[in-house]
């Protein structure tokens, strides 16, 4: 299980950014490209072992998309 604030990390790490909130969106911030965001994604998947449907990669644009996602696959906690 992982935390909400160790996933804040994990993200703005990978996207190399000084501080990131809930509302953090693809595009609001430099860096965080299409491409950046696929790579985001492989990383987070390898992370917290999840397997991501491509359908659901369009979807999973913000900090708390992204931190929603793994409370829905039971990885997050409350």
């Amino acid at each position: 299980m992982a935390t909400k604030q160790e996933v804040m990390q994990f993200i703005q790490t990978e996207l190399s950014l000084k501080q990131i909130e809930d509302g953090t969106t693809m595009g609001q911030v430099r860096g965080w490209d299409s491409l950046k965001h696929v790579d985001l994604i492989l990383s987070f998947s390898d992370k917290y072992k999840v397997q991501i449907p491509p359908s659901r990669i369009g979807e999973l644009i913000s900090v708390s998309a992204l931190t929603e996602y793994l409370r829905e696959e039971n990885i997050l906690e409350d």
